[in-house]
């Protein structure tokens, strides 16, 4: 009963984000527009969700209705400079990452970094910032929005450490990431972006005693990505009740399933295994088998097309089930 409220609870607050989005105006709005178009940008965080799902999974059944689509563009190591995404060539890190939004061609960026670049600590944080800011020019675009995501706090209790060191070593990195995230937070406010800050509910999570949610520290675990979902949600639409929400309905199991099949073709589609050979220094080789990957296309939008009419689904089955039961 409790999941089937959420699924009515989620529809109308689909339909109210859908009526409260002003136009263009991108200006401080965590909202959701009709046939939005998502693009997740990150690190880690963002790279392993497309392997899990739950992120995006709440986030189109709270949006059903108004056919959402997202893109994961999440890169493991990867940091606003970009490093990770330059592979042979790293000094065109930065401008790949450019490249792969713009080539996505989003309504809605959604950015989460800072967790690697807080191991820096507070000497680099001003050059981070800067950089950070660089990155959102580079990315405008009309009618484009923007909202950044706070860094995780590092878990004392999974940290691959001795325990007698662990707390202090998680607390010397959460002092940076905390100044990391009010930086991120105030750059947000003076570029007019949205902000998530996830470290409230994950303070208030660990306090009440709630289980691990990573598995050495930082990386979630797959019962840290359905607790972050909620926590990411909530946040992107406040009055959405994600606390009723049941992951493991059937109706939410085979949307998520199909998100994350969904992914995983994107994945393939934008970082095929045969990159090299395919557009990097060896296409001299087998470049010509390049024209092959944009047909991954057609098969990722019906993906999105059955995403769509299964989170309508699950909505319409959770107010149908919800009538019964009243």
């Amino acid at each position: 009963m409790r999941a089937l409220r959420m699924a009515c609870l989620f529809l109308a607050a689909g339909l109210l984000c859908c009526h409260s989005a002003r136009g263009d105006d991108r200006h401080n709005g965590i909202e959701l527009r009709k046939a939005e178009r998502i693009v997740l940008l990150g690190g880690t965080l963002i790279e392993r969700e497309q392997t899990f799902g739950d992120w995006e999974t709440q986030l189109t059944v709270a949006a059903a209705g108004q056919n959402i689509t997202v893109r994961n563009l999440g890169w493991s190591g990867d940091t606003v400079w970009g490093e990770s995404r330059g592979l042979f060539e790293p000094h065109l890190g930065y401008q790949r990452l450019v490249e792969h939004v713009q080539a996505a061609d989003p309504t809605l960026v959604i950015i989460a970094y800072g967790n690697n670049e807080a191991f820096a600590g507070e000497s680099r944080l001003d050059e981070f910032i800067t950089q950070y800011a660089k990155l959102l020019d580079d990315l405008k675009a009309d009618g484009r929005g923007f909202v950044l995501v706070s860094p995780l706090l590092m878990e004392a209790a999974s940290l691959p450490r001795d325990p007698d060191v662990a707390p202090d070593d998680a607390a010397a990195y959460n002092h940076h990431a905390d100044l990391y995230a009010d930086a991120i937070a105030a750059l947000a406010g003076k570029k007019g972006h949205g902000f998530i800050d996830l470290r409230p509910p994950q303070r208030a999570y660990v306090s009440a005693g709630g289980s691990p949610l990573t598995f050495n520290g930082l990386h979630l675990t797959d019962a840290g990505y359905r607790q972050t979902a909620r926590w990411f949600v909530s946040r992107f639409l406040p009055s959405v009740r994600v606390d009723e929400y049941d992951d493991d309905a059937p109706a939410a199991a085979e949307l998520q399933a199909a998100v994350v099949a969904k992914n995983e073709l994107f994945f393939y589609r934008w970082r095929p295994q045969n990159f090299t050979y395919l557009f990097g220094f060896r296409k001299h080789e087998q470049g010509q088998n390049a024209v092959e990957v944009p047909q991954f296309d057609p098969l990722i939008e019906a993906a999105e097309h059955r995403i769509a009419k299964l989170a309508q689904k699950a909505v319409s089955t959770g107010a149908n089930e919800g009538n019964e039961g009243s």
